[in-house]
């Protein structure tokens, strides 16, 4: 063999031979074709299952691979969440593992904090750095003032973080990146986690939830969709979509209703009135109930709203009179409590077409895995309050971005006395950091997540290396393990896992234990199954129809919190409207992508960049034209940004996306767009503000126009 190989490189000519080595020495590549490999055949492609990890909702994919190296990502046609479907974002998980600005390997702070002064170490002086800094800070007492931020995408993070602090004696933060509506699909009081069966519906009610975009999981609800909008000898389903804009699920509705910011609650506590008052609920209703009800009729809340009286009693008519009507809403447009209320009075719960329940008992088999954080999350303990207490231990950040969220607090991060990194690339919070241990990508790690089919079956998603990587990163959960060895005692007997892989293998032991779509003989045959299907799949148990409910008034801090809301309106001379922020609809995760950048925005065909939207109505009172450069100012601060004449936008409303306006992130995303977050810090809800039309040149770049002039003079290389 060894002959063989050397005859057909040297057969190689003077001229092949200088192509090559123009080419950057390719041949030292081929060699590897030529000697026998246990992994795989070369020219043949090998097809490996996983789960994705570009936005929270975790598709189903399977990965081409040929020759170690990843190139191609589709859907897995046996996950029931996607069905072999994938979104834009999934499809561009290649340009991440292959992202030339993912951070190489562990690295320790030498300048000033932020400067950006790097020096490399090797692991085991990463893993000491930070065994020694927690065990000086524990010494001096003052563990209770260090904590651990960690986003929800990894559950074997998470579980690692929680065991590690609570042994350690600190926090551990749960923070829900923007928008992310996973995790938070359970209502108040609920025995279960909640999916909502859309395919079979035939009047669907939304409440800004954004299903065909961003919200919960974008390609099972889109499919679902499809087939909610065909006949199969059913009567086509109806959708009425509220929102202050016009986005590209509103612009699938048959009505869209443009109330007022922040109004969504009252539109569906009005409607919820007008079905008592007719006598439309299929709920048995307490008088208190009734009583406390009469405030949110349609008469009294269509001036803060902005929809008429006529238009939410027709509305609530034919919600109650369809066949199987379903209410869903987003909990960053309104309290989801009063859009379940919805679906509680007309009797849906746990039937064909309404709100599916997961009873507890019947969730995922490995749920004892999953780490309870109870209010230990961002919507309890504000960012600033948190830095301020931890300020005098260390912090820890796993994948979170807290400074793109709320960029004020810059200098209250500068005032943390150790802070430790574990993101894959130099993002804003990064940048502030004294120690980085730099994450694979999920295409390179271990991982296992519980999620839930529409129709109410209960899946288990694995995520598995589908190459090996080549950069010198660590997954967080191993080098937490390792600092625990380090540390010794308490610490090391708090995370009893050799490796994330091993935490993973003894997680899938509980799924093999139950009745699923995978039965084998043994555990070893139920794992190598596993892996390769890359998902555990049970159908649910059969419930008993569901009883009439009666319902109780919320609290009276609850009602007295929902009739303080008022909707901002525009004053007399136009020029103070209320900003809303929305999920930009590709990029999430994906802003270090190029794909993702050049994608179309699908309401405005802008790329590269961002914009704010604004009627044009309201545009002209103001002197300002399509294309226009204009500055954008609440009590916040202010960015300069493209004006997009938007007809389908309340007059009183401007709409700016999020996903923009990284400060740093790698080549593609630094320095690109703006960060609406400076404007409204933790992007919570809407917040007055004022648009002018300012000198300058606006870079606003929208498909098919001056594209190639983008791809010539711009330098994003």
């Amino acid at each position: 063999m060894k002959r063989r190989e050397f005859i057909i490189l040297s057969g190689i000519g003077a001229t092949s031979a200088s192509l090559l080595s123009a080419c950057g020495h390719p041949e030292e590549k081929l060699i590897p074709a030529f000697i026998p490999d246990d992994e795989y055949v070369p020219g043949i492609d090998y097809w490996k299952a996983s789960t994705c990890g570009m936005c929270p909702a975790g598709c189903g994919i399977i990965v081409r691979t040929r020759e170690h190296k990843a190139n191609k990502i589709e859907g897995n046609p046996l996950h029931p969440v996607n069905r072999g479907a994938l979104c834009a974002r999934g499809q561009a998980g290649l340009e991440v593992l292959y992202n030339p600005d993912r951070i190489k390997g562990p690295m320790k702070r030498v300048g000033e904090r932020g400067e950006g002064k790097w020096e490399e170490i090797s692991w085991d002086e990463g893993i000491k750095t930070l065994a020694d800094k927690l065990t000086e800070i524990k010494a001096q007492n003052r563990a209770a003032k260090s904590a651990f931020i960690i986003d929800d995408r990894s559950l074997v993070t998470a579980h690692v973080v929680k065991r590690l602090m609570d042994a350690y004696g600190a926090h551990s933060f749960l923070m829900r990146p923007p928008f992310n509506e996973v995790g938070a699909d359970s209502e108040s009081g609920s025995s279960g986690a909640l999916t909502f069966d859309l395919a079979n519906a035939t009047y669907l009610l939304s409440f800004g939830a954004r299903f065909l975009e961003t919200w919960l999981s974008p390609v099972m609800y889109s499919l679902a969709y499809g087939e909610f909008r065909r006949s199969n000898g059913k009567a086509r389903g109806k959708f009425v979509h509220v929102e202050p804009r016009m986005s590209l699920t509103a612009a699938n509705a048959d009505e869209w209703l443009p109330a007022q910011v922040g109004s969504e609650a009252l539109v569906a506590l009005a409607i919820a009135q007008v079905i008592v008052r007719e006598n439309l609920s299929r709920a048995s209703l307490s008088p208190e109930f009734i009583e406390a009800l009469q405030d949110f009729a349609p008469e009294k809340t269509n001036v803060r709203s902005d929809v008429p009286a006529d238009t939410v009693i027709r509305i609530a008519e034919e919600f109650t009179a369809a066949e199987r009507p379903l209410a869903i809403g987003s909990r960053y447009s309104t309290n989801r409590e009063w859009v379940n209320l919805l679906n509680v009075l007309v009797g849906n719960r746990d039937k064909k077409g309404g709100v599916l329940t997961i009873p507890s008992d019947n969730e995922i088999p490995f749920a004892k895995w999953v780490p309870d954080f109870g209010l230990n999350h961002r919507h309890d303990w504000e960012l600033r309050e948190l830095l301020e207490y931890h300020s005098e231990g260390a912090i820890l950040i796993s994948q979170a971005n807290p400074l793109h969220i709320t960029p004020a607090l810059r200098e209250q991060f500068n005032r943390v006395s150790f802070i430790a990194s574990f993101s894959s690339f130099m993002d804003e919070t990064t940048q502030m950091a004294d120690l980085v241990l730099p994450d694979p990508s999920y295409l390179e790690a271990w991982d296992i997540a519980p999620s839930y089919s529409p129709n109410g079956r209960v899946v288990a998603g694995l995520t598995q290396p589908v190459i090996h990587s080549s950069l010198n990163t660590m997954q967080t959960a191993d080098v937490l393990c390792a600092v625990s060895r380090e540390m010794g005692g308490e610490l090391a007997a708090a995370l009893p896992f050799s490796s994330t892989e091993d935490f993973v293998r003894q997680a899938a032991v509980d799924l093999a234990k139950s009745s699923s779509s995978i039965k084998t003989e043994n555990a070893e045959d139920f794992w190598n199954a596993f892996s390769e299907r890359g998902v555990w799949i049970r159908e649910p148990d059969s419930k008993p129809a569901s009883q009439p409910v009666v319902v109780e008034w919320p609290a009276a801090e609850s009602l007295n919190a929902l009739d303080q809301l008022k909707p901002l309106s525009a004053t007399e001379n136009g020029n103070s409207l209320t900003l809303t922020v929305y999920e930009h609809s590709t990029l999430g995760y994906g802003a270090t992508s190029p794909a993702l950048q050049e994608l179309p925005d699908p309401m405005t065909s802008v790329i590269w960049g961002s914009w704010v939207e604004i009627n044009p109505q309201t545009a002209r009172s103001l002197g300002i034209l399509d294309g226009d450069l204009v500055e954008v100012s609440t009590e916040h601060g202010s960015l300069r940004v493209p004006a997009v004449l938007y007809p389908a936008i309340h007059p009183n409303v401007i709409a700016m996306p999020f996903g923009q306006g990284h400060t740093g992130y790698g080549r593609y995303a630094t320095n690109r767009g703006a960060n609406p977050a400076v404007l409204n810090p933790g992007l919570k809800g809407g917040v007055p503000a004022k648009v002018s039309k300012v000198e300058g040149k606006a870079n606003l770049i929208r498909f098919g126009t001056d594209l190639q002039e983008h791809m010539e003079k711009k330098s994003w290389r």
